[in-house]
């Protein structure tokens, strides 16, 4: 995998996987066979929050926001996830929508000021647990790199 940088954060990205033209967002990386997509964004915060839990909370409700009303599908919340350390947070908000084979999982590693926001898009999610297999190491790679800082 390679690893990809913006800004103070880092994430591996997977192998085989190129940046594509896309009207949504300039960076938005495709698997070659067109299946699985994901949008990267660095967002620095308007107004910091108290706490980077609260910042990652606001991040993940404007995105399932976003999701909810702009979008047909039928969103069941497979899991949504936070954790703190050292002075960040890591969330996961996991959409699914079974009868669309289509699954989103919104990455979040931030701080009280910025942060860094992968969606990955599985366009084609046939079998939920092979997907989460594939997303596995992209999520546990997102970190803070203190030498881009």
């Amino acid at each position: 995998m390679q690893i990809a940088k913006i800004g103070p954060w880092e994430f591996e990205m997977p192998d085989g996987w190129a940046l594509k033209p896309n009207a949504s967002s300039p960076s938005y990386f495709e698997e070659l066979d067109g299946y699985k997509g994901l949008y990267v964004k660095s967002i620095e915060l308007s107004e910091p929050e108290m706490t980077p839990k609260q910042a990652a909370e606001y991040v993940q409700r404007v995105h399932l926001q976003s999701f909810t009303e702009a979008t047909d599908c039928s969103w069941e919340i497979v899991n949504n996830r936070l954790s703190q350390e050292r002075g960040f947070a890591r969330s996961a908000l996991d959409l699914y929508d079974a009868k669309a084979n289509y699954r989103v999982l919104s990455l979040v590693v931030c701080n009280c000021q910025s942060a860094l926001q992968v969606t990955v898009h599985d366009y084609l999610c046939q079998h939920y647990s092979t997907s989460q297999d594939a997303f596995a190491q992209l999520e546990s790679s997102i970190a803070w790199s203190p030498s881009a800082a």
